[in-house]
């Protein structure tokens, strides 16, 4: 879903900071999500390749505490996981492999 409210150059400013722009795509996402109370603050806002970005909102369902906040999680996560290529998913699903187990 893309980030309202926040202009083109300021995303493709938070992009360029990831390693591996320009080869990837590269998603400007929530720290802390803003269903959670984040904000759209550039000091909120990190890049992250596609698997990445898959894999951290199902490593975010998993520590979650509360049912909801995993569903919505959960959902974002199958949102991502629409925009991705074949190639990306495998790459999500390695690194979902590897996410520590629930604290």
């Amino acid at each position: 879903m893309p980030l309202i409210g926040i202009s083109f150059a300021v995303k493709e400013s938070i992009r360029k900071q990831h390693p591996l722009y320009g080869t990837r795509r590269i998603e400007v996402a929530h720290i802390q999500d803003e269903f959670l109370g984040g904000s759209g603050e550039r000091s909120n806002l990190q890049p992250l390749s596609i698997p990445e970005h898959l894999a951290d909102h199902v490593n975010k369902a998993q520590q979650a505490t509360d049912w909801r906040i995993a569903s919505r999680q959960y959902g974002a996560a199958h949102l991502i996981a629409t925009r991705a290529t074949p190639s990306e998913l495998e790459e999500a699903n390695a690194l979902i492999a590897n996410l520590p187990k629930k604290r």
